[in-house]
């Protein structure tokens, strides 16, 4: 007759066996998600001249807000601010998360003051 237990060490490895602490690293491994697996979503880059009312190229730094919303691709984008310097001669750049296709329809980008 096996003793009580005898059966679970067979097919549970303990720890002190170098196979059952192997086994039990490589079941962490594939268990444990990625740092890799949970990126945002892909950006764009939206790149212009920015002018002021009067003609002349701006400078300084641009606050772009936006609301909260899901792309097109379904990535979740939380509400939130983001500024930019605004280069030389006008010259613009940001990289922001494609809103074309976005739920809630009519999702936007706006300029702010502060």
């Amino acid at each position: 007759m096996q003793r009580n237990g005898a059966a679970s060490r067979k097919w549970y490895p303990r720890a002190g066996n170098p196979v059952g602490v192997a086994l039990i690293m490589l079941w962490t491994v594939l268990m444990t998600p990625l740092a890799g697996q949970a990126q945002g979503p892909a950006l764009t880059t939206v790149s212009d001249t920015v002018y002021r009312a009067d003609g002349t190229a701006a400078g300084g730094t641009a606050l772009i807000a936006w609301p909260s919303f899901q792309t097109a691709a379904g990535n979740v984008v939380a509400a939130g601010k983001q500024s930019t310097a605004i280069g030389t001669a006008g010259a613009f750049s940001a990289q922001l998360a494609p809103n074309a296709g976005a739920a809630p329809a009519g999702t936007y980008y706006s300029l702010c003051s502060s």
